[in-house]
């Protein structure tokens, strides 16, 4: 496995950078879920404490 194919080593980093974009995209993603979830239970409490 030494000497690779200088076109499938540029595919597979290729892939490789896209998985961890993905992986940004997805962590990203889960934090802006997780904000909306924390402000609604925010407004929930402030309209209870009224």
């Amino acid at each position: 496995m030494e000497e690779q194919n200088p076109d499938l080593k540029a595919m597979l980093e290729q892939v490789d950078q896209e998985v961890a974009a993905g992986r940004v995209l997805s962590s990203l993603r889960l934090l802006v879920v997780l904000l909306y979830a924390m402000l609604k239970v925010i407004k929930n409490s402030e309209t209870q404490l009224r």
